[in-house]
């Protein structure tokens, strides 16, 4: 059996999504990229852009993209969103940040580093140890190839070895 054909309306989307300021956040069906979705038509549609066209009242071109302006992927609001290019969709991700690669690593490393088994103070440890690696990793229960790669600066890197770590952030 086939599945009954939808037609969506401003309002059943709209049911279907929580009011955050001039954002309207989906909390509905997603695809694997956390991207709402729904069914409109018979098809499995991005919901931005089943939004756009009913407050527009004319189809998205192929070929354009919906990007919302806010930043919030889960935001569908007509309020946040322009029809517009991948060009246009790049250049708004690059307002909030989204190619600034130091930033990024700033905060690529400071979430490795919470997420860390190991406090900052173990790690310096392990770091500042005058003998060998062996005898750092066994002081504070770590495994050998860990404590090699904290001191020889692939794992873990510290603000001590990296002048320029927090510039960006």
């Amino acid at each position: 059996m086939s599945r009954p054909v939808i037609h969506q309306t401003i309002e059943r989307l709209t049911a279907r999504c929580v009011e955050e300021g001039d954002c309207l956040l989906w909390q509905g069906g997603c695809d694997g990229h956390g991207r709402p979705q729904c069914r409109h038509g018979g098809k499995t549609c991005y919901v931005r852009r089943v939004m756009r066209e009913l407050v527009d009242g004319k189809p998205v071109p192929t070929g354009r993209v919906v990007p919302a302006s806010c930043g919030n992927r889960l935001c569908v609001s007509p309020k946040c969103s322009e029809v517009g290019t991948d060009k246009r969709r790049a250049q708004l991700a690059a307002q909030r940040g989204a190619f600034s690669s130091a930033a990024k690593t700033a905060r690529m490393v400071a979430t490795k580093a919470r997420r860390s088994d190991y406090p900052d103070a173990l790690v310096d440890q392990v770091r500042r140890h005058p003998g060998p690696a062996s005898a750092a990793a066994a002081l504070v229960g770590m495994s050998l190839s860990h404590a090699k790669a904290i001191r020889r600066g692939a794992s873990r890197i510290g603000t001590a070895r990296n002048p320029f770590a927090g510039l960006m952030t």
